[in-house]
C-alpha cells in the first residue's frame, strides 16, 4: 500500500472516530506499520471495525491483528487445498524427505505441521512456500474482490 492509501485508511478512522488525534506526527507510524498490507484488505479491517459497533478507534496492532486474523481462519482448508492443487501427490521439486513419503504420509504430515503450535518455526522450506503461496490467494480471495476507492487511495 502507497503512503496515499495508508493516510486514506487513518482519515476513513479519523472520521468515524472523532476523538482520535489528528495530528501529522502520527503519519509517520501509520505508514510505516501498514505499508505493506493490502489496501482494501486493510480497510475493509477497518470497516470491520467499525460495523461491530466499537465506541474507541482501532489501534494499529488491532488492525493488523484482524486483517490477519480472517486470512488465518482459511488455515484449516490449508491440507485441502494441497490436495486439491495436486502439491501432495506430486513429490517432484522438493526436498528427499517429503518425496520418500507416500500420498498419505504427505497428507499425515501437513495435517501435524498445521496443527503443531509452533508451526511457523518448524515448517520444512518447501512447505512454508506452499502455504505462503495459499495464504496469498486466500488474501486475494477476501480482499482482492472488493472495489473499494478512497479519494487519494485508489486501488492499485
Amino acid at each position: 500500500m502507497n503512503t496515499d492509501q495508508v493516510l486514506a485508511i487513518k482519515r476513513f478512522a479519523e472520521g468515524a472516530y472523532p476523538q482520535m488525534k489528528n495530528d501529522g506526527g502520527s503519519d509517520a507510524v501509520w505508514i510505516e506499520m501498514l505499508s505493506t498490507y493490502d489496501f482494501g484488505g486493510m480497510m475493509q479491517t477497518l470497516k470491520n471495525h467499525i460495523n461491530g459497533g466499537n465506541k474507541y478507534p482501532p489501534s494499529i496492532a488491532e488492525l493488523i491483528g484482524g486483517y490477519k486474523n480472517a486470512v488465518s481462519e482459511y488455515d484449516s482448508k490449508f491440507v485441502e487445498w494441497l490436495e486439491k492443487t495436486g502439491k501432495l501427490a506430486d513429490a517432484e521439486g522438493t526436498d528427499a524427505e517429503i518425496a520418500a513419503l507416500s500420498l498419505r504420509h504427505r497428507k499425515e504430515k501437513a495435517v501435524a505441521i498445521m496443527s503443531h503450535p509452533l508451526r511457523d518455526s518448524i515448517m520444512p522450506g518447501w512447505f512454508a512456500a506452499w502455504y505462503a503461496e495459499y495464504r496469498a490467494k486466500v488474501e486475494r480471495r477476501i480482499y482482492g474482490t472488493s472495489a473499494l476507492q478512497i479519494e487519494g487511495g485508489a486501488r492499485p
